[in-house]
């Protein structure tokens, strides 16, 4: 079946996460459209057990293990991308800690919320390096070629506006909010160079893969708006944010009419 993302190379951050699975989803989504999708995660059992659940499907991912917040390994993965694929055409920024990080992986969801003045400050930390400097570490370090190509598109995962101030939401939230931040500032100067930066959110709660919550999105709320913003209908689609929920709504409303 012939697909426009056939020959693209697309990095996909934190795409071998399990429980809330964004990532994974959307690069399940770009190989089934003929992308070769490489896969960032730092977690090197959600990575092989992403690889064994796709290649199950009869899809071929490259697999790697980096921790985002490595400029040294970032750099290093980055180079086995443009050996093996060449040019980079797309990369998703979907590498994410959340909340339920602060109570640590053996407090399983729904985690308790904290005051901010009980946080440990080593998590803290940690949730701004990976959500913040690792989306900048990517998107830099990718951006750079791009714009050497004067091609590319670039799609930072943020959240919905409540998230980013919710006292619920208090490290999670305000790391997205910066992260927004950056893209729409970066996202004008790569315009010129033809190179576009979006940014996209879910806005809902949203089912995690393989679960079904009928009060929930589906788990693949992301997947049109993302294909949309890598594809060629949005080349001059620049510096703009996305809710996953309206995108959707409105194909429906254009289907019917």
């Amino acid at each position: 079946m012939a697909s426009e993302f056939i020959g693209k190379v697309i990095i996909v951050t934190g795409g071998a996460e399990q429980v809330w699975g964004e990532g994974l989803t959307a690069a399940e989504a770009l190989l089934r459209a003929g992308a070769s999708v490489f896969i960032w995660d730092d977690d090197a059992e959600a990575l092989a057990r992403a690889e064994v659940e796709l290649r199950e499907q009869g899809l071929r991912p490259d697999l790697q293990e980096v921790d985002i917040a490595d400029e040294v390994e970032v750099r290093r993965a980055y180079e086995a991308v443009r050996r093996a694929g060449g040019r980079v055409d797309g990369l998703v920024n979907a590498a994410v800690l959340k909340n339920s990080f602060l109570m640590g992986r053996e407090n399983p969801y729904p985690y308790r919320h904290v005051d901010f003045w009980d946080l440990r400050p080593e998590r803290f930390r940690r949730i701004m390096e990976v959500n913040v400097l690792g989306m900048y570490l990517c998107t830099s370090i990718v951006a750079r070629d791009m714009v050497a190509q004067k091609s590319g598109s670039i799609i930072n995962v943020s959240t919905s506006d409540r998230t980013k101030t919710s006292p619920k939401n208090i490290v999670y939230g305000p790391s997205k909010a910066m992260v927004e931040a950056f893209s729409l500032a970066a996202a004008r100067q790569l315009k010129a160079h033809g190179v576009r930066l979006n940014v996209v959110c879910a806005d809902g709660r949203v089912n995690h893969r393989h679960m079904t919550n009928p009060d929930n999105q589906p788990f693949d709320v992301m997947v049109p708006v993302i294909r949309y913003l890598l594809g060629d209908d949005s080349k001059e689609v620049h510096g703009q944010v996305f809710s996953a929920a309206e995108f959707n709504r409105s194909l429906k409303r254009d289907a019917a009419g």
